[in-house]
């Protein structure tokens, strides 16, 4: 049978021993607590610094973006004036004044300079994230299409007088068309950029 002074003993070490292992457990939380809040000390500034870099390549691409909308809007109306034009010299309509063909192309061609907007979309496809990086890859997509289309007409009629080319003709609205989906796309864009720059941090960790 153990005496009193035995028992006593022993609950003095259980003490003692709990105390130790809970000493232990409350360093190594510390510690812990310590290594993250060193981490985030650390990356804190590099995090700022990726937001920041984030929000100027958005926003240099919407503004290149919007401003090509406003520049091909103008030329919205000659562009379809072509497209008619060209199916219905096909259908064997009368030829079309060369002065009035040649203005046409004209504003078509000066109105369409998409290479500004492809590099700005090149830097947000770079700085990310990944689902950003995809939508600035839906709407280069888009881009390509009216580019393809407004060159198109710009191309129809290669001189004055000059019949048209053989090649087939796009459907009249063909532009027009695609420009409004190239400014869907910048919709969409638009929105998911201004989400993502207004998450908190662990959701944009989370979506990159």
């Amino acid at each position: 049978m153990k005496t009193p002074e035995i028992i006593t003993l022993s609950v003095a070490v259980l003490a003692a021993v709990a105390s130790i292992a809970a000493a232990a457990i409350a360093a190594r939380a510390a510690r812990a607590g310590s290594r993250n809040t060193s981490t985030a000390t650390r990356l804190a500034p590099i995090e700022t610094a990726r937001h920041n870099a984030q929000r100027t390549a958005y926003a240099e691409a919407l503004t290149a973006l919007y401003a090509h909308l406003v520049k091909t809007g103008s030329a919205l109306p000659p562009a379809t004036e072509l497209e008619e034009a060209a199916r219905a010299e096909t259908e064997g309509g009368p030829p079309l004044d060369g002065p009035t063909v040649q203005n046409w192309r004209r504003r078509i061609n000066d109105a369409n300079d998409p290479d500004p907007v492809r590099l700005a979309l090149a830097v947000v496809r770079l700085e990310g994230p990944g689902h950003i990086a995809d939508d600035a890859k839906r709407v280069e997509e888009a881009l390509e299409q009216l580019d393809a289309a407004l060159r198109d007409c710009g191309t129809l009629f290669a001189e004055e007088g000059q019949p048209l080319h053989e090649a087939e003709t796009q459907e009249p609205g063909t532009c027009a068309t695609r420009h409004r989906a190239l400014r869907r796309q910048v919709g969409v864009f638009t929105a998911k950029a201004s989400a993502y720059l207004n998450s908190n941090p662990t959701d944009q960790a989370a979506a990159t």
